[in-house]
């Protein structure tokens, strides 16, 4: 493969992939802040049913990526192609989501979505990873870059899915995804913004005849699970622990080398799916908190309570050129924190003081004050620095600890962790549920509980942290971070 990190059209592959994931998310978002109101509201489905949706939806978003990271070692076809099959899929479903003909389009819709999803996200991830040399320092900026946009997204795909919503219809939403994509696709496929650099692999019957083999198992997999929703909230773990074993057989039949570096990958997707899943389950447990107990009064408004769910992605935006300011200056030293663990353990610590300040919130009565929400968003600071430290150097230590040979399994692996701690999240967060007008008892142990979560997380993180260096120590590794 020609060496794409020699390109002195770097950056312009950089905001391809930026605008790409941005487009992608923002589909993704738009579904997710409103596919609730849409099946139990309009399409007349049950409650319990739309959340079983819900939950498909999002666990399959983050499965289907294990597919689409091996479509590139099976098919032998470039990145490219692939992250630009990964988008129109993702078009055609927001075609369907537009059309609205019926309920077995819009779970078709819903499919490609995120079948799309599936096939973009390990592609676009390994096609970065070529964009850098391994000693390239410049690589976690790359991807912190691209995590930005998956932010941005976050941010203003709810609110503009509202504002269509108020005062248009619910299928309108789509629109906005199917113009950015169009106008997208447009540039990439016409104009040189994307140039065929890996794409020098020929492409022969075979390599056509397994993509669209693989494909189809995905589409029919994912409606197929969608259409039973409620099967997949049951076959999560299980799901889990196949690829967990078929990880362990992986590094034992791996090079001594390889095997060390895939026991690192994998002590540090602990860590991170115990952090996703203490976050996520916020946007369920500490939402509910703040719906019943939180004073909401701006001034003369009343916010909605779920308008804590933008605080993460907004500060994150917020923050990311300080973060990557701090980020770049200490990767300059030759210690500790200038490679992925380091970097990934301390987000993980940091993190974990935002559950301290929940349950100091909780505790102290403070969120009956009239500043509560604005106190709130200060103590989701250490969530959207931890968040913004974590993900990008984890996305670092797959591509640069993965061999070469099993790359593309590796990347799609690595989204297991975040379906995963969906899983657990919906767990935590039934166990320490807070029903409207609970005792000062209930509130208690409620509190106490985030408390718990702060302890567990500087302790674990220490703990992922002290291994992982022991290990590099006895077999003798530097390990370089690739900013």
């Amino acid at each position: 493969m020609e060496e794409i990190a020699a390109s002195s059209n770097r950056l312009g592959y950089v905001w391809v992939l930026f605008t790409g994931e941005f487009l992608l998310r923002f589909a993704f978002w738009t579904i997710q802040s409103t596919i609730i109101l849409y099946f139990s509201r309009i399409s007349g489905i049950n409650l319990n049913s739309a959340y079983a949706i819900f939950g498909s939806f999002t666990a399959l978003s983050f499965i289907m990526p294990i597919l689409g990271g091996l479509f590139r070692n099976i098919t032998g076809i470039g990145f490219r192609i692939l992250v630009i099959s990964g988008l129109w899929v993702v078009l055609l479903g927001a075609i369907l989501l537009v059309l609205q003909l019926n309920m077995g389009l819009t779970y078709l819709g819903l499919t490609a979505i995120a079948v799309g999803a599936g096939l973009y996200l390990p592609n676009a991830t390994l096609y970065l990873g070529e964009l850098f040399t391994d000693q390239d320092k410049k690589k976690i900026r790359g991807f912190a870059f691209i995590y930005l946009s998956s932010n941005i997204a976050g941010v203003t795909a709810p609110i503009i899915s509202g504002i269509i919503i108020q005062h248009y219809n619910w299928a309108f939403i789509f629109i906005p995804t199917v113009l950015g994509i169009l106008v997208w696709l447009g540039l990439v496929s016409f104009t040189n913004f994307f140039p065929k650099k890996d794409d020098t692999l020929k492409i022969n019957l075979r390599s056509k005849i397994l993509f669209l083999g693989l494909l189809l198992s995905m589409f029919v997999f994912c409606y197929c699970d969608l259409v039973f929703a409620k099967l997949m909230s049951s076959s999560i773990p299980f799901i889990v622990i196949f690829f967990i074993i078929l990880l362990i057989y992986i590094i034992s039949k791996s090079q001594t080398k390889h095997k060390i570096n895939l026991i690192r990958l994998l002590l540090l997707s602990l860590l991170v799916i115990v952090y996703y899943a203490f976050l996520y389950q916020l946007q369920s447990s500490l939402l509910v908190f703040i719906k019943n107990y939180v004073n909401l009064d701006f001034y003369s408004y009343s916010l909605p309570a779920n308008v804590f769910v933008s605080f993460e992605p907004a500060i994150i935006i917020l923050i990311f050129p300080i973060v990557m300011r701090f980020l770049n200056k200490i990767v300059r030293q030759d210690h500790y924190l200038s490679n992925p663990t380091g970097i990934i353990v301390v987000g993980g610590m940091t993190g974990a003081i935002s559950f301290l300040v929940f349950y100091l919130i909780i505790t102290f009565n403070i969120y009956t004050l009239h500043s509560a929400l604005g106190i709130l968003f200060v103590g989701t600071i250490g969530l959207a620095i931890g968040d913004l430290m974590i993900l990008p150097a984890f996305n670092v230590a797959i591509v640069t600890y993965s061999p070469l040979e099993l790359k593309g399994l590796i990347v799609g692996l690595s989204s297991l962790p975040f379906a995963f701690s969906g899983y657990l999240s919906s767990q935590i967060a039934r166990i320490i549920q807070l029903e409207p007008h609970s005792t000062v008892s209930n509130l208690s142990k409620f509190s106490v509980a985030y408390l718990y979560m702060f302890l567990f997380l500087i302790v674990f993180s220490s703990m992922i942290g002290f291994i992982v260096f022991s290990i590099k120590q006895k077999f003798n590794r530097i390990e370089q971070v690739l900013i």
